[in-house]
């Protein structure tokens, strides 16, 4: 089967011929149409037209799925080699996924995108995504605690999955609501910026549903341009997304520094359980919860099917 790439070369040679023939036939059979009139209508059937014909060509890809599962398998290898341990967690889809729907060639063409690796033609559900997800997920059990500790509580999370200067707004207001603060600044320049001490890998497909890994579907926003309800007007989105039932390899490094920073958070929250079974848990739970967008609509929703910890 053709690469994406290939496939993304076919749809923009289709483009530009359905464009050129549109755009003729509307010139020669509309004498008093303006010529911005028929370049509107002919970028309308290039975009539909060639659009249509990709989702065609992509429906049932599948990849290099067995290249995928060497890769990870590669990458755990290596860092056990390096002195770490590492959380293997397989789990499959149970809902369809949108991973990357703001990244990636998809989104010139579907105005959705997702997260591709072009060398081995597959989606995968980037480490920072992940590890985001578990980042929230442990602030959750912060929020139980009383306000001291709660603080000292978001400090460690912080520490162990890690944040930017400038966090993003969303999450700049988890971390207030969590935290109890209303002014976070002091709170974030106590805590060393980083990507933390917790190393989260690229979680890639190992099994791909009867299918294929993709599928497509349709969104309708209807108050895209409008500036109230008279003005709503559905416009269908056709766009590309992860298949139900196809099952991913996520893994979790942890080194002695993040291992201590996991019973910190163990000893504060009151649990009796080790730190890599915690990570464990919050992993587990992220993946349950959902990851990547829509989840409130219940996509990127997994079930996990198999879970080790490998050692040097």
């Amino acid at each position: 089967m053709p690469t994406l790439l290939k496939l993304l070369e076919d749809y923009v040679d289709k483009y530009l011929e359905i464009f050129v023939k549109s755009y003729n036939e509307c010139i020669k059979s509309c004498k008093r149409c303006k010529e911005s009139k028929c370049v509107e209508r002919a970028l309308e059937d290039a975009r539909l037209e060639a659009k249509n014909e990709l989702v065609r060509s992509i429906y049932g890809f599948c990849g290099k799925v067995d290249l995928a599962r060497k890769l990870v398998d590669e990458a755990i290898n290596g860092l056990r080699m390096l002195g770490y341990e590492v959380l293997v967690v397989d789990a499959r889809l149970r809902s369809r996924g949108v991973f990357g729907s703001s990244s990636g060639m998809l989104a010139t063409v579907f105005e959705v995108g997702i997260s591709w690796d072009h060398v081995i033609d597959l989606p995968f559900i980037p480490g920072s995504s992940v590890k985001g997800a578990m980042r929230s997920t442990a602030l959750l059990f912060c929020a139980r605690l009383e306000k001291n500790r709660r603080i000292e509580c978001v400090r460690n999370v912080l520490e162990l999955f890690g944040f930017i200067e400038h966090p993003p707004r969303d999450v700049r207001e988890d971390l207030a609501r969590v935290s109890g603060v209303s002014e976070i600044e002091d709170l974030l320049r106590s805590v060393r910026v980083g990507a933390g001490s917790l190393i989260v890998g690229d979680a890639y497909p190992i099994e791909c549903p009867n299918k294929g890994i993709l599928e497509p579907t349709v969104i309708t926003p209807h108050y895209r341009d409008a500036k109230d309800e008279y003005g709503a007007m559905p416009t269908p989105i056709l766009h590309l997304v992860v298949r139900k039932d196809a099952k991913f390899r996520f893994y979790v490094a942890m080194g002695s520094k993040a291992i201590n920073v996991a019973d910190r958070l163990c000893r504060l929250l009151g649990l009796k359980t080790s730190p890599r079974s915690f990570v464990a848990s919050i992993l587990v739970a992220s993946l349950q919860n959902g990851l990547g967008a829509r989840t409130a609509r219940g996509y990127g929703v997994f079930e996990v099917e198999q879970f080790a910890v490998k050692r040097r």
